[in-house]
């Protein structure tokens, strides 16, 4: 069937709606259904405005590996269509016992279907059979090593790290754990950076990004402006420890390289 209806479907369909969970990141079948459409977005020219919205990622079930970075740099759909559905998955709003959120969110995702195909600026032309075939994928269906941490690459270039506001090196160490943007590890992040400050930090207030820098660094903004700049990264460096053990050694080392003074304006 892969050979034939999937990736012919993948081609022509006017929206792809991808239904999240661990399998779906390991899957090479999955991961080269998710490549035949956004080739189609790549290759045509929407003309003035931003694009439609026609590539719907949206969690099926929870999942506890990262997901992969191409899909991490779309919009999320589920943190806006009803509450639970980016921690619980469209399927676990179905067996709740009141399924008025498990409705809304369907309804929502048929609307934003409905939407993203509606005139002229949906219309999105197929992919040539031959290169819908050539079997190459999205991402790489190998998952990372658990905790794996990327030094940013401003780190093995001293002058240019050097030269980086302490906030923007936190922000890059924290952009280089991969599991933060998993939606599960980054709501347990949250969850103990505020038991550790002894204050609520909602994931709704403080939703993942596309690309992850800028929330990141909204995050360690108002840190530093409730705590000050050590205090601040001492807590990140704690709440980051159970997920990369090089990641919070680089914020302790952040930490070390600075006199702080308080931020002002």
């Amino acid at each position: 069937m892969w050979r034939g209806e999937i990736p012919r479907a993948c081609a022509t369909a006017r929206a792809f709606v991808a239904l999240l969970n661990d399998r779906y990141g390991e899957s090479t079948w999955c991961s080269r259904e998710w490549w035949i459409f956004e080739e189609r977005l790549r290759r045509h020219d929407f003309g003035d405005g931003p694009a439609p919205s026609l590539l719907l990622p949206v969690v099926w079930q929870p999942m506890e590996r990262p997901i992969p970075k191409v899909i991490g740099n779309r919009q999320r759909t589920d943190w806006y269509l009803s509450s639970g559905a980016a921690s619980e998955g469209i399927l676990g709003l179905m067996y709740r016992k009141d399924l008025q959120p498990y409705h809304e969110a369907c309804h929502l995702l048929a609307g934003l279907v409905a939407e993203a195909v509606r005139g002229r600026r949906g219309h999105l032309p197929p992919l040539p059979p031959e290169t819908r075939e050539s079997l190459t994928q999205a991402w790489n269906t190998t998952p990372d090593a658990p905790g794996a941490w990327t030094p940013p690459k401003a780190m093995g270039r001293p002058g240019e790290w050097e030269r980086l506001d302490p906030l923007e090196k936190v922000v890059l160490v924290l952009a280089g754990a991969p599991r933060l943007s998993h939606v599960a590890e980054w709501t347990g992040f949250l969850g103990r950076l505020s038991a550790l400050r002894e204050g609520m930090l909602a994931p709704r207030q403080w939703a993942l990004t596309d690309p992850v820098e800028p929330g990141y660094r909204s995050l360690v903004e108002h840190l530093e402006q409730r705590h000050g700049r050590v205090r601040a990264y001492r807590l990140l460096e704690e709440a980051l420890a159970p997920l990369t053990a090089e990641g919070a050694r680089a914020l302790a080392q952040v930490v070390d390289e600075h006199s702080y003074t308080p931020r002002t304006g």
